[in-house]
């Protein structure tokens, strides 16, 4: 009985933390969608199956299901300039967001 008493702080530790993560990775992946609906969709289609009002931008369903696409690959194409994207200056906290909220479109 005392070794279960023994941990029982870590789990109540444990237990008031994971509301919280699940919360962060909510307002992430809320984050990242407010940005791409007000910054990417000016070109990009979100939906698979649909085309963005640019035909040559890649639709971002599609994009985030390749299996090249990964935290990575995506944090440095967003941290890079691209002639035939604008110029978009993120902070790292939005970059993580775009990113939580493309990797959850591939699901």
């Amino acid at each position: 009985m005392q070794a279960k008493l023994k941990f029982l702080p870590l789990i109540l530790l444990v237990s008031l933390a994971l509301p919280t993560l699940a919360s962060s990775q909510e307002s992430d992946t809320t984050m990242g969608r407010r940005i791409v609906q007000s910054e990417c969709t000016r070109c990009h289609a979100v939906e698979l199956g649909m085309t963005g009002p640019d035909p040559a931008a890649p639709n971002f369903t599609a994009l985030a299901r390749m299996p090249s696409v990964t935290d990575l690959s995506l944090r440095v194409f967003l941290q890079s300039s691209h002639r035939s994207m604008p110029n978009l200056v993120l902070r790292e906290d939005e970059t993580s967001s775009i990113i939580a909220y493309l990797r959850g479109l591939a699901h």
